[in-house]
């Protein structure tokens, strides 16, 4: 049971999340986000002024305490693992369960139920954040802080050429694939990045290793010839790409996105590589941001590799 929160003391309540309390047990906890919420109290009107709250010193007031819904988003943990709750459901390393009977008998779903029963188990993350409760600023000049999308769907066309062409081989090993610490897409990152031996003193190199990385590209034009998006020949190499605008967001413009892949057999959530920005000479949405979505496979020998499956692109 909460402890009594001494007003003295302690005006405001923290608390980490189950899963934020095992990633610190294992040395793994990151801090991304921070809210701030009000759903533990309430407030009423001064008697002597009814348009100002009475003040709420008297009250008693409980310590903060985890709730389902207080998991907005579900995490990997470095063992490449997930588990998160969604209402009636629980994604467990690419399985779905539906929890039911109060001796918390679980079945497993497969085939049409699965794909059903996703979208629902994924509009919990929505749902989850509202009941949070989370306080935020509005902008009183703005007319609407909603958000809306211009497309809810689509579908990719995929042919004989599209979107991997015929000069291309089909099918490809894995020990034959570039791995993480070989892939252009993390060549920005510190721990990915080339780094020769050298004299700490001196400063002179000790050995000269050659670089086995992939060359990164060096500007926008280059990462779009890179991705076959700009084909020399006037074609596109990958297909028509999916253009996606927000008629209605705040100010800020700040997402939370997710990307899920749903079979009949399984739900996995994709890995995203944040790429960084691209400068360009727009002057209304200067910057391009490149995200790269995909799977995390290891090879025979133990090494690490990404397969990307999409690349995004916030303008």
């Amino acid at each position: 049971m909460a402890g009594i929160l001494n007003p003295k003391t302690r005006f405001m309540d923290t608390f980490l999340t189950q899963v934020g309390r095992s990633q610190s047990a294992h040395w793994e906890l990151r801090f991304s986000f921070a809210t701030f919420s009000d759903y533990a109290t309430f407030y009423e009107a001064d008697s002597d002024n009814p348009k100002r709250a009475d003040e709420a010193v008297d009250r008693i007031f409980f310590e903060a305490h985890n709730r389902p819904q207080d998991q907005v988003i579900p995490e990997f943990d470095d063992d490449g693992q997930i588990s998160f709750p969604a209402g009636e459901f629980e994604l467990t390393n690419g399985s779905m369960l539906v929890l039911s009977g109060a001796a918390g008998a679980t079945e497993f779903l497969a085939g049409d139920a699965l794909v059903t029963s996703a979208s629902t188990a994924f509009t919990d993350c929505v749902d989850s954040l509202k009941d949070m409760q989370p306080l935020r600023s509005s902008d009183p000049l703005r007319e609407s802080d909603d958000f809306k999308v211009s497309k809810y769907s689509h579908e990719f066309l995929m042919t004989d050429t599209l979107p991997i062409p015929s000069t291309k081989p089909r099918r490809v090993s894995l020990q034959n694939v570039e791995s993480l610490w070989q892939d252009k897409k993390l060549t920005h990152i510190p721990n990915f990045q080339f780094m020769s031996p050298i004299n700490k003193t001196s400063g002179t190199v000790l050995r000269d290793y050659p670089k086995l990385q992939q060359p990164a590209p060096l500007n926008f034009e280059e990462l779009m010839v890179s991705l076959g998006a700009n084909d020399p020949s006037g074609e596109t190499g990958v297909g028509e790409p999916l253009k996606v605008t927000f008629p209605e967001t705040s100010k800020e413009n700040n997402l939370v996105c997710q990307v899920f892949e749903v079979c009949s057999g399984s739900v996995n959530k994709l890995r995203v590589i944040d790429f960084g920005e691209f400068e360009d000479e727009d002057p209304f949405s200067p910057g391009k941001h490149v995200f790269f979505v995909g799977k995390l496979f290891r090879d025979d020998g133990g090494e690490d590799t990404f397969i990307n499956l999409f690349t995004v692109i916030f303008d």
